[in-house]
């Protein structure tokens, strides 16, 4: 069975990127201001750690827009009108709290590891590394980033099939972005596919699972997308 998008995939392919590219972007901008910031002159401790909770902050906000956005996008794709159950939107409002709760789990220990190196420069009254302070951050904000990118697509293909399965949608294809050098042999081997859900879930990608969420694993382009069957 080949089956075909039940609207225009292109399109929907289109403004999904979009999204994502617009997020990586503002974050982007958040790191590069507190870079900035962070290397203007002396600081104390007090003004290095707000200066660090303003950047988390401002990157946490990032995500909830893009929730918003994904909900709506996917729902015009669909032409879906009717309503979820309570527990489909219990189940997206939980995935949504468990990626904000990873990026504040992050920012934490971020935090703590720019404390611990903030206090050392202290109790042997040295001047505090702003260096070794930035290089905690991006090395903390490039692990977030790459969770963020990941958490931002599964929770695309999420909504996706769970609205999918509301309009009656059983199978789903292995879309996205096409085969280049930096195609994964999973991707590669089930691109084009079609399946259900359970059966994209009865598969391990041998990264991040399920594979109906995290496709290939980390950072993957793909997404799965609804089909009609019969065609």
């Amino acid at each position: 069975m080949v089956g075909i998008e039940v609207g225009n995939i292109k399109i929907y392919n289109k403004q999904t990127q979009i999204l994502f590219t617009k997020m990586e972007k503002e974050f982007n901008t958040t790191i590069g201001q507190f870079t900035k910031e962070i290397l203007k002159g002396k600081k104390d401790k007090a003004t290095i750690l707000y200066l660090l909770k303003r950047s988390f902050n401002k990157l946490l906000q990032t995500l909830t827009p893009f929730f918003q956005e994904i909900f709506t996008g996917t729902k015009k794709y669909y032409g879906f009108v009717g309503k979820l159950t309570d527990k489909q939107k219990a189940q997206i409002v939980n995935f949504q709290n468990l990626i904000m709760s990873e990026f504040r789990s992050t920012a934490s220990n971020v935090t703590a590891k720019v404390g611990k190196e903030i206090n050392r420069a202290l109790i042997f009254n040295k001047e505090i590394n702003l260096e070794q302070v930035l290089k905690i951050y991006k090395r903390g904000t490039n692990e977030q980033l790459t969770y963020n990118m990941t958490n931002a697509n599964g929770f695309s293909n999420y909504v996706n099939t769970r609205i999918g399965e509301a309009s009656g949608i059983k199978k789903f294809r292995y879309s996205g972005k096409s085969i280049d050098g930096l195609t994964r042999p999973f991707c590669a081997r089930h691109y084009g596919q079609v399946k259900s859900k359970a059966e994209w879930d009865g598969l391990d990608n041998g990264q991040l699972n399920p594979v109906s969420v995290y496709m290939g694993g980390y950072n993957c382009r793909h997404s799965l997308v609804g089909v009609i069957e019969g065609f």
